[in-house]
């Protein structure tokens, strides 16, 4: 035989006036952010050392190695990926600029191939009719 569920006992209208106070009580905390657990991200921790990330800025030193700096330093393990999102997003740290491929190159340098040879076409396909030209003038066809 199947077990029937037990209904979950609600508390009496009574019960639930009485403890109304420590509800209000519990709202105004969790709306302060001072109710349960206070969950921490590693932009928190990064905050707290901010002033001290700031120095590297401008200075051309790796992530890698400030990322390194701060996990010798604090005992804080950051990857530099993370690093360079909270530098360039939080701290306003300037992104580089993507660098073309080797593939992108080739499209670039086949494109110009093709349009020298275009434009090599159109000069030997106006000589052509310039040529003629002259020569219907020099035989008195105009």
């Amino acid at each position: 035989m199947a077990e029937k569920k037990k209904k979950r006992a609600w508390p009496s209208d009574e019960e639930m006036q009485k403890r109304l106070d420590d509800l209000e009580k519990l709202a105004d905390q969790a709306i302060e952010g001072e109710y349960g657990e206070q969950r921490q991200s590693i932009t928190d921790k990064l905050d707290l050392i901010r002033d001290t990330i700031q120095k590297f800025k401008g200075k051309n030193v790796p992530y890698t190695t400030i990322a390194k700096v701060i996990e010798d330093g604090v005992g804080l393990k950051v990857s530099e990926q993370t690093l360079r999102k909270y530098c360039q997003d939080k701290l306003g740290w300037p992104k580089r600029k993507k660098k073309k491929s080797e593939n992108e190159e080739e499209i670039n340098i086949s494109n110009d191939t093709q349009n020298d040879n275009r434009e090599i076409k159109e000069s030997e396909s106006n000589e052509k009719a310039n040529s003629r030209d002259n020569l219907s003038n020099k035989k008195g066809f105009a």
